[in-house]
């Protein structure tokens, strides 16, 4: 989670993500943040994330992204 934590900083510094539950909502993040975010993990976390992930309820928070990458395991592959 940290190294998420890290990389969402890097994406978005102003944003408060290890408390903020509701980053789409409340306007905090666009879709353009959310591009980036899936760039940035999956290169970072060397997965592919399925074109069914990329869905607002898997972006609210960092949490919830968390939950998503790991549902994946190191070989980019979706764990079942």
């Amino acid at each position: 989670m940290d190294e998420l934590l890290e990389i969402l900083r890097e994406i978005k510094p102003d944003i408060d993500f290890e408390h903020e539950d509701n980053l789409i909502e409340s306007g905090l993040m666009d879709s353009l943040d959310i591009v980036a975010i899936i760039d940035a993990v999956q290169e970072h976390f060397k997965i592919e994330l399925d074109g069914k992930d990329i869905e607002p309820d898997n972006f609210v928070s960092a949490a919830a992204i968390w939950k998503m990458v790991e549902r994946y395991n190191s070989s980019g592959r979706k764990e079942h």
